[in-house]
């Protein structure tokens, strides 16, 4: 492969991630509960000398929302290249440039030069625990967090119920071709079940597990 393929081919890999990336974070914007309880935390916590920092933060929402709050500094960290000019327009968009630093990496990587009195990350995938919210935070208290500091969150808990998904029942359009076995494997998605117009839990949530 010559240089230039190889460039095409890298392209073509990152404005696929790019547009998995974009449509993800639009779903976690539209997600009001978990804004608004991150919003009420964050108002609890917040005073004119508060230093912040926030990791994964992803499109800025939380960063420039403590920032909006009266922090005194607020700090940034996000590894995705894509979501770093992202990032960087939200903060020009509401007016915190002054206030919002943003670092450009893994929070593991970062040495900050000083303790924060408020570490915050959104890291909780739908799951829960797989974009890794422990370990970053056990890091993090360790590392980044300020006698007296406080962590939020400070605990994590995965739950489940039964629940019916409905579907609409999903063939080939113009052709005789059924596809019922690709429509079952899909329901698997979790990213199906976030649609709740079109959920309905037939029982009482159980908590699985908690991580403090």
């Amino acid at each position: 492969m010559n240089e230039s393929e190889n460039e095409s081919e890298n392209d073509a890999r990152f404005f696929a991630h790019l547009r998995s990336v974009l449509l993800y974070h639009q779903r976690l914007l539209r997600d009001e509960v978990r804004k608004r309880l991150f919003h009420e935390a964050l108002k609890l916590q917040i005073t004119p000398d508060t230093r912040v920092l926030d990791i994964g933060e992803g499109s800025g929402v939380l960063a420039i929302t403590a920032a909006q709050l009266g922090a005194k500094k607020v700090v940034a960290i996000e590894a995705d290249d894509a979501m770093i000019p992202v990032l960087m327009s939200h903060v020009r968009e509401n007016g915190v440039g002054d206030k919002v630093e943003i670092i450009h990496g893994l929070s593991q990587d970062v040495n900050p030069p000083h303790k924060f009195d408020l570490v915050i990350s959104e890291t909780i995938g739908n799951s829960a625990f797989e974009e890794n919210i422990a370990p970053i935070m056990i890091d993090a208290r360790k590392r980044f967090l300020a006698r007296g500091g406080v962590l939020i969150p400070q605990k994590v808990a995965l739950f489940a119920a039964p629940a019916h998904l409905e579907t609409e029942t999903e063939t080939a359009l113009g052709v005789p071709f059924k596809s019922e076995y690709l429509r079952r494997l899909s329901l698997n998605l979790i990213s199906r079940a976030a649609d709740k117009n079109r959920l309905r839990l037939l029982g009482e949530p159980q908590k699985l597990h908690e991580e403090d």
